[in-house]
């Protein structure tokens, strides 16, 4: 496993690239915001603002799952010896 200056283990790939697809959702959120600030979301902006946020918190979800299994494997097995 790799690791940084900190001597921790790097983040695995698979965190690295759900945080990239978080960041253009929050851009897409805050996009869709701008577009109708002051104004009631039309059906189809609402759909994809509840779509958006969605995937937003179940990304979240599954990056905390990901990253205590990872934490968990990082750790050393004293249970072997």
């Amino acid at each position: 496993m790799a690791k940084q200056k900190s001597g921790k283990a790097k983040e695995p790939r698979a965190i690295r690239e759900l945080r990239a697809r978080q960041r253009k959702r929050v851009a897409a959120i805050r996009k869709l915001n701008a577009r109708y600030a002051g104004q009631t979301f039309p059906k189809r902006a609402a759909e994809k603002w509840n779509r958006l946020n969605r995937e937003l918190d179940d990304t979240e979800q599954l990056i905390a799952e990901l990253r205590a299994r990872h934490e968990r494997l990082a750790e050393p097995d004293d249970r072997e010896r």
